[in-house]
């Protein structure tokens, strides 16, 4: 068994690319998240060229395809993400950061209460007599 597969590897880089070349072959579709958490990761460690290059292939994507309450998440916390990162970083654009912020949370208020937690809610399908 290599280390990866034990779990020991702590390089989160590593993690992250193995995340890509799961969802670029497996589940191109389903990308989006994990190119969110890619980009706040560059964020947190001050490479703001590349997350914000990150932040906005997944807001084009998914200003585009909003067919599911998942796609609808994925632009809420891309929007919010993007904008806190901008809102701390140039003073020169904290109207822009201040308008991703807006739009994350009038989208935020059309979805349910439960909306950011709809990876954790599972539903079964059984039918009562």
């Amino acid at each position: 068994m290599t280390q990866a597969m034990k779990g020991k590897v702590k390089n989160p880089a590593f993690w992250f690319r193995l995340g890509l070349k799961y969802y670029e072959r497996v589940e191109p579709d389903k990308i989006d998240r994990h190119l969110i958490m890619l980009a706040l990761f560059y964020a947190t460690r001050d490479k703001k060229m590349m997350a914000e290059g990150l932040y906005r292939q997944v807001l084009s994507k998914l200003e585009y395809d909003q067919s599911s309450r998942a796609m609808c998440y994925n632009l809420v916390m891309a929007l919010n993400f993007y904008g806190r990162m901008l809102l701390g970083h140039n003073e020169k654009r904290r109207q822009e950061a201040e308008d991703y912020l807006k739009q994350s949370e009038a989208l935020a208020e059309m979805m349910p209460y439960w909306y950011d937690k709809m990876d954790n809610i599972h539903l079964l399908d059984f039918e009562l007599d």
